[in-house]
């Protein structure tokens, strides 16, 4: 079958939370984009790229991979839906946009 289809493949997929995917929606990431831009302009920060920062955070239990897997393109991810309910260890992020990084933060249970 993936001879004759080579744009799938077979993969193991990445777990996504549930509440992560429940705002990843067009409209969500919208508004989102909206709201930013008006506060950019309303604080006069569109020129100021060292008082703007990007914060992210990477968390992780150790159990993420899964033996499942499934057909999904071979150029996109492929996400399986789970509730977290493992204690996990966070790892906090932040990045200016002149490129300036804070020391990150770990958090742990």
């Amino acid at each position: 079958m993936f001879a004759r289809h080579p744009d799938i493949t077979e993969k193991r997929a990445e777990t996504l939370d549930k509440a992560r995917k429940s705002m990843s929606t067009r409209q969500t990431i919208d508004d989102f984009f909206d709201l930013y831009g008006q506060l950019l302009d309303d604080y006069d920060l569109r020129d100021k790229s060292e008082q703007i920062f990007n914060c992210d955070e990477a968390g992780w239990t150790g159990r993420e991979t899964t033996r499942q897997k499934v057909i999904g393109p071979t150029a996109a991810h492929t996400y399986r839906q789970q509730t977290m309910v493992n204690q996990h260890i966070t790892a906090h992020l932040c990045v200016s946009a002149s490129g300036r990084m804070l020391p990150p933060l770990n958090i742990f249970p």
